[in-house]
């Protein structure tokens, strides 16, 4: 009953986070998923897989966290100053009257683009590093700018979703964390 409850949470979870953020858009994202999965496996935090039904729960495990991580890498190209725009008269001479209109122009500042995700790649490894070190202050210094770095990227998510997907999640690694600790007993 237990493999049945955190199954079916996990696969409530991904398809929240499938429709909430789309599909995992960077090859970093599957990558942290599966070493952070492999680390829970072998530290035994997760039960390791027997049947071939628990696999299936592994690979929906790896999508879940490679959703989860995509919240912190994967921002792609952004514009960030794209509004930054001056209004332009535009007049052309009709017949009688001449036509006037008011555009927006962008300013030059206003076209230039930033890559998301080597910002965001580079703080998450400095934020780990950070934490391997066991140098606090520096860990959550650097994990706050990875949020701020990300805030761009939340506006493409839709909230509806992603909350119960990361809910559904935790709650789902919560179930399958305690049946490892139950198997270990045995």
């Amino acid at each position: 009953m237990k493999n049945f409850l955190s199954f079916s949470l996990l696969s409530f979870a991904a398809l929240s986070a499938y429709l909430g953020m789309g599909l995992p858009n960077h090859p970093y994202q599957l990558g942290l998923a599966v070493i952070a999965l492999g680390i829970a496996v072998e530290r035994a935090w997760l039960p390791r897989p027997k049947k071939p039904a628990e696999f299936l729960t592994l690979g929906l495990n790896a999508f879940c966290l490679s959703m989860v991580s995509k919240i912190f890498i994967g921002g792609g190209i952004k514009a960030p100053f794209a509004w930054l725009q001056i209004p332009t008269l535009d007049a052309t001479l009709g017949t009688w009257i001449p036509k006037v209109g008011v555009h927006w122009v962008g300013v030059p500042l206003s076209s230039w683009q930033v890559d998301l995700t080597q910002v965001q790649s580079y703080l998450v490894i400095v934020t780990a590093l950070a934490a391997w070190l066991r140098f606090q202050p520096f860990a959550s210094l650097t994990l706050l700018l990875l949020i701020l770095a990300s805030l761009p990227s939340y506006i493409d998510f839709d909230w509806n979703w992603c909350l119960p997907a990361m809910a559904g999640a935790c709650v789902s690694f919560y179930a399958q964390a305690r049946e490892a600790r139950a198997r270990l007993r045995v």
